[in-house]
């Protein structure tokens, strides 16, 4: 009732209900009818929703250009995990050319606001190269700061990075890390 009254949180939370019901109550349509028109209100929220739905293809079909744009407007309005979605995907150039710097700024914007996933992303982007100069200690800082804000993921990066080195190596990368996080 509170939907179809105009309650833009109880249009987002019907467009999300019928999206992810069991198959047999599930409703595309109306559920991104829903989420539109709590976007159109202004809910960063339901645009982050519309950009999971056709980034992940939930009618079907996938549509990259167009998660982008919802994942930009969600992002615009201050949301966390559209912010690190759309750094992703300009890093990765999903539905839009390779832009690194711009993702970066992005996922860094995330992490500032709350958004700790994004630490892990970033930490990984130091020991892989992408963007930045490959850089081991300068990874770790990063998983460990993602592991000392309570992040599993945090917690399990590390745990691979002292797999892939000897322990005395592993100590001094920690170590160092340690001092670069302020």
């Amino acid at each position: 009732l509170l939907a179809e009254a105009g309650d833009i949180d109880a249009l987002c939370a019907r467009g999300l209900d019928l999206l992810s019901a069991p198959p047999q109550y599930r409703n595309y349509e109306e559920g991104m009818r829903c989420l539109h028109k709590a976007a159109e209100a202004g809910m960063a929220l339901a645009n982050y929703n519309i950009g999971v739905m056709l980034r992940d293809g939930y009618s079907g079909e996938k549509d990259l250009v167009g998660a982008l744009r919802y994942f930009d407007e969600a992002a615009a309005g201050g949301y966390p995990m559209a912010k690190r979605n759309a750094g992703i995907m300009r890093i990765n150039g999903e539905g839009c050319p390779v832009n690194q710097a711009a993702g970066y700024r992005l996922l860094f914007e995330a992490a500032k606001i709350g958004d700790y996933p994004s630490l892990v992303v970033i930490g990984r982007m130091h020991l892989r190269g992408i963007y930045f100069k490959q850089d081991t200690v300068e990874g770790a800082a990063w998983l460990l700061l993602a592991h000392k804000v309570g992040l599993i993921e945090g917690s399990i990066a590390l745990a691979r990075l002292r797999e892939s080195h000897e322990a005395e190596e592993t100590m001094a990368i920690i170590e160092k890390a340690e001092e670069r996080i302020p």
